[in-house]
């Protein structure tokens, strides 16, 4: 059995939620190859912003801010992961990470969640999201700031799962103009101790878009050297507020890893971003920027 699959969004995912569950039996119907796990790209799903949300943001969000959010979330999985999702990933997929984001316009506050789910039970195994923020985000990010959250022992496999941006606490060229001792420094140095001692066996990504295998070319080096025998990827949502930079061919050639080759489950998605999805990627080029500073 092989052990990722990625569903990949060529443009810009649709963020409904019925239309998510539409994408998800699809893509399940075409996988061809049995797989363990199976990945959703960053912002598969929208979710409406909690109203009367009080808790901070940024790097002083509480340890608890997880945990509200993922009971929020959780409402939605039934109308994700329904009777007909479940029976298409019979005998096709055993785990899934979903990716739903909670934004609403003009609202400053954002959230970005990822759930690792036994598609046999539909049950939710458990939740992360987005630690390590990208510089336009350290403020507005809710910070999820359990960092065990990333590891799960499922399926005889070390499964690391991370969001999109978390993947550059293993750019080496980023850690070492970090200010010592500031807050960058601190999240990354913890993460990167943690993993160490979890020794993953997977490693899932779930970046919103990524248009260019240079935005996590560097970050995949070092997984490689560090885990030699994990397999990895990175899911896909091929998009850029203007054109893509690279073919769809070569971004996907170069997010996983060569010795476990991942199944592509190609979707068609939107042509344009919705006013939501702009505030995501404001600016593609800073955002994925090979040094983060």
């Amino acid at each position: 059995m092989k052990k990722i699959a990625r569903i990949v969004i060529e443009g810009w995912p649709q963020t409904d939620v019925s239309q998510a569950e539409a994408t998800l039996h699809e893509a399940l119907l075409s996988i061809q190859e049995p797989v363990q796990f199976l990945t959703t790209p960053g912002g598969y799903v929208f979710l409406p912003f909690p109203d009367g949300w009080t808790e901070s943001s940024g790097w002083n969000t509480p340890p608890d801010a997880l945990s509200v959010l993922a009971t929020r979330a959780a409402s939605y999985i039934p109308q994700i992961i329904t009777p007909r999702v479940m029976a298409a990933a019979r005998s096709r997929v055993q785990y899934l990470t979903l990716s739903l984001d909670f934004r609403s316009l003009g609202v400053r506050p954002h959230a970005e969640l990822v759930a690792l789910i036994d598609l046999a039970s539909g049950k939710v195994i458990g939740w992360t999201g987005k630690s390590y923020p990208t510089m336009d985000q350290e403020r507005s990010l809710i910070h999820i700031t359990d960092l065990s959250s990333h590891m799960y022992r499922v399926g005889g496999e070390r499964v690391l799962v991370l969001g999109c941006h978390d993947l550059n606490v293993f750019n080496a060229r980023a850690r070492a103009n970090q200010k010592v001792g500031g807050w960058r420094h601190s999240r990354c140095g913890a993460m990167l101790q943690l993993f160490e001692e979890f020794q993953p066996t997977i490693i899932l990504q779930h970046p919103h878009a990524t248009d260019t295998w240079k935005s996590w070319v560097q970050a995949w080096r070092e997984v490689a050297r560090r885990y030699p025998g994990a397999a990895w990827a990175s899911a896909i949502a091929y998009a850029h507020p203007r054109a893509p930079r690279e073919p769809l061919e070569d971004v996907l050639d170069r997010t996983h890893h060569a010795g476990d080759a991942a199944q592509n489950i190609v979707i068609p998605g939107r042509t344009n971003p919705t006013d939501l999805q702009k505030m995501v990627v404001p600016d593609v080029l800073y955002l994925h920027a090979a040094l983060d500073l």
